[in-house]
């Protein structure tokens, strides 16, 4: 029996096994999560159980990872003082998430890993495109996708940061096959008609290029060079490539317009999408300040909002519902991130520095844009940046040590 043991355990903890465990568990977050039901959350997370038992003796909990658990709790209280019942099945998913989480930390104790997560997400990426092809079929190359099966905004995010990972592992590696593996998904965010997709890339390549070495007196002048030549490209494909200039092109000249034009009032002669996010925002910040401390109760902005909406700003969401307790408890792992990255950045590399930078970015372009609190896809990518910040921060001290 000991034998066995030993060899099942010697198994289970084979990079092999690992490596179909994150895939398993990006093809899920990415394509299977949109089409099954909580059924398959829960299978995630018992496979998962499963294998950390198998590998593990000790479990890892960060004060990130309480804070997050602190927020999940104080979601579900908050009932009692909520003046509408709202949709408590987000407790059952910010659970998930959290599970997941924690199990996948368990995991992320090197780069390597970190990489294989990172290719994982990648490769399910490219999974994802089959799907919405299959789905859509030629019409996806003619109109924005609709929300049947997933959403534009959703799907313009995850392959945006896909392609992100792609050019990191260009410049890291200095590898062609990881430029060419990006094209296809900057095609995809394209196609997916999502305008922060389209900002999230070039965010991405910007900081990621600019950064990649080391802080010169030559950054200004590259960095206007990279700006310049990306968005040329970008407005070139676009303006000339008809479907795509109907799909993704119009709706930029839309919203360009409407913040143009768009006054306190919310009255905007561009795009009602523009407007509209506006006025909700607007009203988002009205009701903070008439409750800025406890907040309305989970899932309440809806509810009060007089079109009965979301307020399409995870920052303006959290803080409407949940108050201060609920936002310092949220976004207490993306603090964390910054605090470390603050601290101790003079320990990394230029493309790590650009890596998290661009993250950053990332994060807070998301939370003045959209509501991804629920989403798994994000808890995790701020997982991946967070763990890839305190192991680069201990292989540079140990390196340091090894010198002295």
């Amino acid at each position: 029996m000991g034998i066995f043991s030993l060899r099942l355990r010697t198994l289970v903890n084979s990079e092999i096994i690992i490596r179909i465990t994150f895939f398993l568990l990006t093809l899920g977050m990415q394509v299977l999560v949109h089409t099954a039901n909580f059924i398959f959350k829960i299978v995630i997370i018992l496979t998962d159980c499963l294998l950390f038992m198998l590998c593990n003796s000790k479990l890892r909990i960060q004060k990130y990872h309480i804070a997050r658990m602190g927020f999940i709790i104080y979601s579900g209280i908050s009932f009692l003082w909520s003046t509408y019942l709202g949709n408590y099945m987000l407790i059952p998913t910010y659970i998930y998430c959290i599970v997941t989480l924690i199990l996948i930390h368990q995991f992320l104790n090197s780069e390597h890993r970190i990489h294989i997560l990172m290719k994982c997400i990648i490769l399910s990426s490219y999974i994802l495109c089959i799907v919405l092809i299959l789905h859509y079929g030629k019409s996806i190359y003619v109109s924005r996708i609709d929300n049947s099966i997933l959403n534009s905004n959703e799907a313009g995010i995850t392959f945006a940061i896909s392609y992100t990972f792609c050019i990191y592992f260009f410049i890291l590696k200095n590898n062609l096959f990881y430029i060419i593996t990006a094209m296809p998904l900057c095609l995809a965010v394209l196609l997916t008609g999502s305008k922060k997709g389209v900002i999230i890339l070039l965010i991405s390549s910007i900081v990621l290029i600019i950064f990649k070495n080391n802080v010169g007196t030559n950054l200004f002048y590259r960095g206007i060079i990279v700006v310049i030549a990306l968005a040329l490209c970008l407005i070139t494909v676009i303006r000339f490539v008809p479907n795509l200039y109907n799909i993704i092109g119009v709706r930029f000249i839309q919203f360009y317009e409407g913040i143009k034009n768009w006054n306190p009032s919310g009255v905007s002669r561009g795009s009602k999408s523009t407007a509209l996010r506006m006025s909700l925002i607007r009203f988002g910040i009205e009701g903070i300040l008439k409750k800025p401390i406890l907040g309305y109760g989970l899932d309440n902005y809806r509810h009060f909002s007089p079109l009965e909406l979301y307020s399409h700003a995870d920052i303006i969401e959290i803080l409407f519902n949940l108050g201060i307790i609920g936002g310092i408890l949220y976004y207490w792992p993306f603090i964390t991130l910054i605090r470390i990255f603050k601290n101790h950045r003079d320990y990394l590399d230029g493309i790590s520095k650009a890596f998290i930078l661009g993250f950053i970015a990332y994060y807070l372009f998301l939370s003045l844009t959209c509501v991804t609190n629920n989403s798994l896809f994000n808890w995790i990518i701020l997982e991946i940046m967070i763990s890839f910040m305190i192991i680069k921060y201990k292989q540079a001290r140990h390196k340091i040590i090894q010198d002295i």
